[in-house]
């Protein structure tokens, strides 16, 4: 089992994908979606709090040749890191045969 972690930092969420493949096929996608925990009165008003909340957690499973994934915005995520993962094993793959 290789699991592949993608995590996008903006100032209000964090949001985070984690791959499962087995054999070098993909499994699942687990989706998570944090608020960014900020500070909310005083002189630090608006300083992150280093503390995240989930708000959200899904996971897909791989139907035939892709993620059923229902939310359009999620699904291209989904598909730039399935395509980087890939682009990186091939050039794994590449490496080594080389050597």
């Amino acid at each position: 089992m290789v699991s592949v972690r993608a995590k996008a930092i903006h100032s209000t969420v964090v949001i985070e994908w984690t791959i499962h493949y087995l054999d070098g096929c993909p499994v699942t996608a687990e989706f998570r979606e944090s608020e960014r925990g900020r500070v909310m009165e005083g002189e630090n008003a608006g300083d992150y709090t280093g503390v995240n909340r989930l708000k959200r957690l899904q996971t897909f499973k791989w139907e035939k040749d892709r993620f059923l994934v229902p939310d359009k915005g999620q699904e291209e995520e989904l598909v730039d890191i399935l395509t980087k993962a890939q682009a990186e094993r091939d050039k794994a793959a590449k490496s080594k045969a080389s050597n």
